[in-house]
C-alpha cells in the first residue's frame, strides 16, 4: 500500500473521533470508516492511536482527545487509556517516575485496576522487587534510581512506623515472647505464630514494637 494512501485513510480514521465520540471500538471504526477489519488493524499500527488498557484493549482514543491525570492516565467512564502505552509499560514508566516505589496495592489505586504480586511479577525483567517493612515493594531496575527510591521508601517506613501506638500491654508482650520463641523479627512470621495462641494483632502493631525497642538494630550489633 503506498505510503500516501495509508495517511489518507489514517486521517479518514483519526476524523471518526469527535469530542462527543472520543471513544470507539474497532467495530465502530469500521462501520463509521467504512474500512474493513484487516486493513482498519493496519492502519491502526500506522497511526497513533491509544488502545485501552483494561476492558480487554478493545477502545481506541487519540491522544487529542485524552485528559490524562498527573500519573498519566485518563478515566473514561471506567474505559482507562495511559500515555505510557499498555499496562506493562505503564506499570514499568509509573514505577521509574515514583519517588520511593509501590506496592502492589498503591498501584492498583495509581492504576484503577488491581495489580497484585503475581501480576507485576510479570515485569521481574524491568522493575526490582525488594521486601520492606511487611510489604514487597516494586522500584525501577536503573540502579541509581533504585538506591534513592528505596532511600526514600525506608524513611517513609520510619516516619509511618514513629507515629504508631503501641499495642497494649499484653500484646507487646506477646510480640516480644514470639521473638525470643523465633529467635526472629519477620513481622508475617510473628504474626501467624501469635495468632495461633488467639491473639490478634497487624503487622503495623508488631512494627511499633520492634521499632520502639529498637530491635533492629540490637540484632545487627549482635
Amino acid at each position: 500500500m503506498p505510503a500516501m494512501k495509508i495517511n489518507e485513510r489514517v486521517d479518514i480514521l483519526i476524523a471518526c473521533f469527535t469530542e462527543d465520540v472520543p471513544v470507539q471500538t474497532i467495530d465502530d471504526l469500521m462501520i463509521n470508516s467504512g474500512i474493513q477489519r484487516r486493513t482498519l488493524q493496519r492502519i491502526i499500527k500506522s497511526s497513533d492511536l491509544i488502545t485501552s488498557y483494561n476492558q480487554n484493549a478493545r477502545f481506541y482514543t487519540t491522544p487529542s482527545f485524552c485528559h490524562f491525570n498527573h500519573d498519566g492516565i485518563w478515566n473514561l467512564k471506567q474505559i482507562l487509556f495511559s500515555k505510557y502505552g499498555n499496562l506493562f509499560e505503564t506499570i514499568t514508566a509509573l514505577i521509574d517516575k515514583s519517588m520511593a516505589g509501590y506496592t502492589s496495592r498503591e498501584l492498583s489505586v495509581v492504576i484503577m485496576v488491581k495489580a497484585d504480586d503475581a501480576h507485576v511479577m510479570w515485569l521481574k525483567e524491568r522493575v526490582h522487587r525488594q521486601k520492606t517493612g511487611s510489604s514487597h515493594v516494586y522500584f525501577s531496575k536503573q540502579e541509581d534510581l533504585f538506591k534513592r527510591q528505596l532511600s526514600a521508601r525506608e524513611q517513609q517506613t520510619r516516619s509511618a512506623v514513629a507515629t504508631l501506638a503501641l499495642p497494649d500491654y499484653q500484646r507487646t508482650i506477646a510480640v516480644l515472647v514470639e521473638i525470643i520463641l523465633q529467635d526472629s523479627i519477620a513481622v508475617e512470621k510473628l504474626q501467624k505464630g501469635i495468632a495461633q495462641r488467639n491473639f490478634e494483632i497487624s503487622t503495623a502493631e508488631i512494627e511499633a514494637v520492634i521499632e520502639h525497642y529498637q530491635l533492629k538494630k540490637k540484632r545487627n550489633k549482635s
